[in-house]
């Protein structure tokens, strides 16, 4: 792979999660947009209710 092949791949979520560590909050956000969906599903499958869903994703990622 050459380098500029590496340098146009996204960062998988081991990589993001090293960023994290060191506190680099856009590499945070790009975490979190790519498992949103996700996660908010798999909340609203356990709450049944869409705000309960919404609230329980917003304080997972407080608590990350």
């Amino acid at each position: 792979m050459t380098a500029a092949a590496a340098a146009e791949r996204p960062p998988d979520d081991a990589e993001l999660a090293r960023r994290i560590g060191q506190r680099d909050e856009r590499a945070f956000e790009t975490l979190m947009r790519a498992h949103n969906r996700l996660l908010y599903r798999l909340a609203r499958s356990i709450l049944k209710d869409d705000a309960e869903a919404e609230d329980a994703v917003q304080e997972a990622y407080l608590a990350a």
